[in-house]
């Protein structure tokens, strides 16, 4: 593979405030944006730009032939001008609201990893303190088969992760546990120091029979031919990449996931209309469905989805550009599904 060398020069905070305004940008308070830049970044902010730049026709990618690459979909030529009434502010304010919507995403999976959390533990508990480390202790394809790359089976590898976030745990009852009784650590007490990914895996490798229990007590209600274990650690897959995205800052608004739960099951009344509309399923709406489903069960006076109903109300709508919740895949009439009530 060849690569290009990456020739874009540096460009300072005045070049840049230049740059936007040279494509169409309105910039009403110029000091006020030199702020947001040097607080923020032209590069961070570029992610919110690029959804109101202009659009052409269809376009389709050439190879080195002229031929069209048949893997790359056809789309909208994109110019580096914005849509004519864009201002600045406009930017700003669909940067705050993706904030937002991260910082209350983050609040909603808390509570939800908690809650798997001592479900997963208590499942593996049943065999001992130390029930982790045996592979035994879990279903075939996580604790016995081995990896065709590495020859190592998936709980050796996650095993490894959880001795190295015991290992640099500073948390006090830690390390008066290693202290007192060295390693291994009790299950109960490693688990403490798993991330959101380290008990998402953890789940997968559950026996089935408590995978399809944990399941059915977070409302995933067992039917034919659709297991309930494997249609919540999809749920569990795709809320772990919503998590990183939030604790990493990245934008959310209108990401295309890539992580995508199943659609199938009849335990929610929306998910008929998941199976019919990709671009709901493809953006973060899906997910905080999910989220909100959720937290119905674990805390039943939930007012998490009052919340962001109302944070959902404020979003800057750009009318020039075409920017609406629906890049979200929020859809029409949502307010009047059944989970928003």
């Amino acid at each position: 593979m060849i690569f290009l060398a990456y020739n874009k020069p540096w460009t300072d905070f005045d070049d840049q405030l230049r740059k936007l305004k040279d494509r169409g940008l309105i910039i009403t308070d110029e000091v006020k944006a030199l702020e947001y830049l040097q607080r923020i970044g032209y590069y961070r902010l570029s992610g919110y730009l690029y959804a109101v730049r202009k659009q052409g026709g269809l376009v389709c990618k050439l190879d080195k032939n002229l031929k069209p690459i048949r893997k790359k979909k056809e789309s909208k030529h994109l110019y580096d001008e914005y849509c004519q009434g864009v201002t600045f502010a406009n930017i700003i304010d669909l940067y705050v609201f993706d904030k937002k919507l991260r910082q209350l995403c983050l609040d909603a999976l808390e509570r939800i990893e908690i809650a798997l959390r001592v479900d997963v533990v208590h499942a593996l508990a049943k065999e001992g303190p130390l029930a982790y480390t045996n592979p035994i202790n879990f279903n075939s394809d996580f604790g016995i088969k081995c990896s065709q790359n590495n020859g190592l089976t998936k709980h050796h590898t996650w095993i490894s992760s959880v001795a190295k976030n015991c290992t640099r745990s500073k948390q006090k009852f830690i390390e008066h546990i290693k202290n007192e009784y060295g390693y291994p650590l009790p299950l109960w007490a490693a688990a403490e120091t798993w991330d959101f990914g380290c008990l998402a895996i953890a789940y997968n490798g559950l026996p089935y029979k408590d995978a399809n229990a944990i399941a059915e007590k977070f409302g995933i209600k067992k039917e034919k031919n659709n297991a309930s274990g494997q249609i919540f650690s999809s749920y569990i897959n795709g809320l772990r990449y919503l998590r990183n995205v939030c604790a990493h800052h990245s934008r959310l608004w209108n990401l295309n996931i890539t992580e995508q739960p199943s659609n199938t099951g009849n335990h929610y009344s929306w998910l008929e209309f998941a199976r019919k509309n990709p671009h709901f399923q493809a953006r973060p709406f899906f997910l905080l469905c999910i989220v909100n489903e959720l937290l119905k069960v674990i805390n039943p006076n939930s007012k998490w989805g009052d919340r962001l109903k109302e944070h959902i109300s404020t979003f800057p709508n750009i009318q020039s550009a075409n920017i609406s919740v629906y890049g979200m895949g929020v859809q029409d009439k949502w307010l009047e599904w059944d989970i928003w009530k």
